[in-house]
C-alpha cells in the first residue's frame, strides 16, 4: 500500500525468434506527432492508420491503490509510441518504445505526478496487435517452433528508481507443436 519509487523503463522480452517488421505495415501511416502534441491532443494527435495496438492495464498509485487505464500502441518508426490514457481520455504519459530483436523497451519520461503526488507504476497491461503484412512478411512473426512446455513465454521487466530496481513478471500463451514424422 505505499507509494512505490517511479517506474523508470518499461522492458518487454517475447519468447526467443519473435521477429517485429514495422517494414511490412505499408498501409499505415506513421505517427510524427511529439509527446507534448500527444498528451494535449490526446490519442486523436495519431493518424488513426498509425494504431496498431490497443488494450488496458492497471497503474499502482499506492495508498491510492490501483487506476484501470486504455493502453494504445502506434508505429512512430523506428519504433513505436505506447500511449497511456485515463478511461477519460486524458493521456497520461507517452512512452517511446524501441526494439531489438525480440526484445521492446522504452524509457519512461519524468513528468509531473498524479494528484497527491502520486508516480504512477504500470504494474499490468494487456495489448492485442492487429495483423500487419502479409503471410509471407508479417508485421510481428512467433518463433518457428513452439517449445516442449507447449507454451510461449512473455517477460515484463519494469525497472524503478532504486531500491527496487528491476522487477520481473513473466506469462505465457499456449502454441501449437508440430509434430514430424
Amino acid at each position: 500500500g505505499e507509494q512505490v519509487p517511479p517506474q523508470r523503463v518499461l522492458h518487454l522480452v517475447y519468447p526467443r525468434g519473435t521477429k517485429f517488421d514495422q517494414t511490412t505495415a505499408k498501409r499505415k501511416r506513421n505517427c510524427t506527432a511529439s509527446d507534448e502534441e500527444i498528451t494535449t491532443g490526446g490519442v486523436a494527435a495519431c493518424p488513426s492508420r498509425s494504431q496498431v495496438g490497443a488494450g488496458n492495464g492497471t497503474l499502482f498509485l499506492g495508498l491510492l491503490g490501483t487506476w484501470s487505464v486504455d493502453v494504445s500502441l502506434f508505429t512512430a518508426r523506428p519504433g513505436f509510441a505506447l500511449v497511456i490514457a485515463a478511461e477519460s481520455g486524458t493521456v497520461l504519459r507517452v512512452i517511446r518504445m524501441s526494439v531489438d530483436g525480440n526484445e521492446v523497451e522504452g524509457s519512461i519520461p519524468e513528468s509531473a505526478p498524479l494528484p497527491g503526488g502520486y508516480q504512477p507504476a504500470l504494474t499490468q497491461f494487456f495489448l492485442r496487435t492487429e495483423e500487419s503484412g502479409t503471410a509471407k512478411h508479417p508485421g510481428l512473426r512467433t518463433p518457428k517452433r513452439c517449445p516442449k512446455s507447449g507454451r510461449w513465454k512473455f517477460t515484463y521487466l519494469p525497472e524503478y528508481v532504486e531500491p527496487y530496481g528491476v522487477q520481473r513478471s513473466t506469462s505465457t500463451m499456449p502454441c501449437r507443436r508440430s509434430h514430424r514424422r
